[in-house]
């Protein structure tokens, strides 16, 4: 079986998801290539190149995700060469496409790829703009035209929680018992952070896209206010995206606390583990790879209970549920870390819950069964 992961731009989860998956199939014994429509400034151009699976890259222009995907549909993809090369150096071997862009996906999938035998697999990692669809229906209409296109291809769908597809529903039109779930997973071990120390401060962490939805401005906000309360706290971000001057020059005004590190390769094994809160304040989320990372090195999160998270976090015991309010989640942040105890046992707990249950052999496992055609919803 040979399997080709196709995505425009995959960034901050979806990429260490579509990465690590693709690692696990190589390891497996899986011949795995990654297709990738890119723009020069994409930031995992070193994880990249330094990786081990195979790749091949394919412009793509830099604007807004719609009009990207509108292009794709118009102008020939290099996809039909991607999978001839393959056919020309494995003659018979069964083909999958696994796209990572949800419905707009629909730009590559194609009926007569279908008829050839090659399977094509859709993950949705979650349901991002759903407040935009709901009042642009020029928008709308464009975006249901391309989920259409995944069942007019015969295409195998997934996703990472099973409330996304309520709203995919609604608004696109595909059924949610299309869908198979599969929940993320992580490559164990993942480096475990360092001890927390009573007299050290706490040190709380943002790490992924620099978006309002995210919530970055929520944490900082909250951090803020026990700094100024005298709680021994500091604050790290790192990420990229279109609030990275606004969280730069935040970072800067309070730099007695709080500190940006902008993209970081990695970040799962270079940032997580010197942390340890993570705050998620998020809209709306899949199942995060950011929460799963953080968990599996023992780092205490805190998240609004959206999408996939509050099948992954136990309140209070594995993690902790919190709404969008800053002082909702600088008392609970103040209960940390005035408590080592807790600190410890909550990440423990989390560290057990993933290495039990989140594992990306455990994905690649569900994965394959659905390439194979066996596995049921």
């Amino acid at each position: 079986m040979i399997i080709i992961h196709v995505a425009r731009e995959p960034y901050t989860g979806v990429w260490s998801i579509m990465k690590a998956l693709a690692e696990a199939q190589q390891a497996a014994g899986a011949s795995v290539h990654l297709g990738l429509f890119l723009t020069p400034t994409w930031p995992y151009h070193e994880e990249l190149t330094k990786g081990s699976i195979p790749y091949w890259m394919a412009p793509t222009p830099a604007v807004f995700g719609t009009a990207a995907f509108v292009f794709h549909t118009v102008f020939l993809s290099p996809l039909n060469s991607w999978i001839a090369r393959v056919q020309r150096t494995s003659p018979g071997e069964t083909i999958v496409l696994h796209f990572h862009n949800a419905w707009l996906s629909g730009a590559f999938v194609s009926q007569r790829i279908a008829r050839d035998g090659i399977r094509q697999i859709v993950t949705f990692h979650g349901f991002a703009g759903q407040g935009a669809l709901r009042v642009q229906p020029i928008r709308r209409t464009i975006h249901r035209a391309l989920a259409g296109k995944l069942l007019k291809a015969n295409c195998i769908l997934t996703s990472v929680d099973a409330k996304n597809p309520i709203a995919v529903e609604e608004l696109l039109g595909i059924s949610r018992n299309a869908f198979h779930v599969i929940p993320n997973g992580v490559s164990i071990p993942i480096y475990q952070r360092r001890p927390f120390q009573s007299g050290l401060p706490l040190n709380v962490g943002h790490v992924g896209l620099l978006v309002e939805e995210k919530g970055w401005r929520i944490t900082a906000e909250a951090v803020s206010l026990l700094y100024r309360s005298g709680i021994p706290v500091s604050l790290t971000i790192a990420g990229f995206g279109p609030d990275e001057g606004r969280v730069r020059e935040w970072c800067t005004r309070h730099s007695e606390f709080a500190r940006f590190l902008g993209s970081v390769p990695d970040a799962a094994n270079r940032v997580i583990p010197e942390l340890d809160v993570l705050v998620l304040p998020s809209q709306l989320e899949g199942l995060p790879m950011v929460i799963l990372e953080s968990m599996a090195a023992g780092v205490v999160v805190l998240a609004t209970p959206v999408g996939g998270v509050p099948s992954l976090i136990q309140d209070g015991v594995n993690g902790i549920l919190i709404t969008r309010d800053s002082s909702n989640i600088a008392a609970r942040i103040q209960q940390l870390a005035l408590d080592q105890d807790l600190v410890q046992a909550i990440g423990a707990e989390a560290a057990g819950t993933v290495a039990r249950e989140f594992t990306i052999d455990k994905v690649r496992s569900r994965y394959q069964l659905l390439y194979d055609g066996v596995l049921s919803k």
